[in-house]
């Protein structure tokens, strides 16, 4: 698997062969451009017109506040203060964003995870059920987690990949960005529900697998414990966890 295509956006990238449709592009102009260069998708969706006034007002912004521009796109474009285009909803390029920010965020820790343990695919299976409860999952690092309100996980991989689809359609779930393979590490994303995202979230953040099930289960996940437990036997084939810390049920 080749994974998600690191790809940086340059400024000539947004010019067509007259300038680009409403864009001149200028030497503060491409600096503002080069500050967003991480987000080739939002660049896709947006249009070279309306990403180059997104990318000045977050260069404006992050001059006040001394913060990087594209730390403020997510909340830019949440309250509106920079203009969309009329067919793009604030949600569907916020949601783009932040996959974006966290393919950058997991692409950046993999060289630093280089080494780390992966537990087996048959850990789960190897404790009783208590137990099992009472446990703990240590995940990757290189991993992010966001709940998104449109499709963007196969959009965001076919825009990087050079192709240009369709906008994405609208659909409630959480998009997982993680670190795959051990060889030859790449960055993945894949959706799931917001019931599996919610048990995955608590488990990253340290709370027990029988929390975590149970979270994942009510009212809207799995049908059952056995149907999570099977997400989460994926989620060990993938490499997911690194280290499992049974839980004490000895005072119980």
């Amino acid at each position: 698997m080749s994974g998600i295509e690191p790809k940086r956006i340059a400024p000539d990238d947004l010019v067509g062969d007259e300038g680009g449709p409403g864009l001149v592009l200028t030497a503060e102009s491409a600096a503002e451009l080069v500050a967003l260069a991480d987000h080739p998708t939002l660049a896709h969706l947006l249009g070279p017109r309306h990403f180059a006034l997104l990318a000045h007002e977050a260069t404006k912004r992050a001059q006040r506040e001394q913060v990087r521009p594209a730390d403020l796109l997510h909340s830019l474009i949440v309250h509106r203060a920079a203009p969309l285009p009329d067919d793009v909803p604030s949600r569907m390029a916020a949601d783009v964003v932040a996959v974006e920010r966290e393919i950058s965020v997991v692409g950046e820790l993999i060289p630093r995870c280089a080494g780390m343990p992966r537990l087996s695919a048959g850990a789960l299976s190897e404790i009783d059920r208590d137990t099992l409860r009472a446990s703990r999952l240590e995940t990757i690092r290189a991993l992010g987690i966001v709940p998104v309100g449109y499709r963007v996980d196969g959009y965001v991989r076919r825009v990087r990949a050079g192709k240009l689809p369709e906008p994405p359609e609208r659909a409630a779930q959480t998009v997982v960005v993680y670190e795959l393979g051990l060889a030859n590490p790449v960055v993945w994303c894949r959706a799931v529900s917001h019931a599996e995202g919610r048990m995955l979230s608590l488990i990253a953040l340290g709370e027990t697998l029988g929390e975590a099930i149970d979270a994942g289960i009510a009212p809207d996940g799995f049908s059952n414990k056995a149907a999570a437990l099977h997400a989460l036997d994926f989620w060990l084939r993938e490499g997911l966890f690194t280290n499992l810390l049974p839980g004490d049920i000895s005072a119980a």
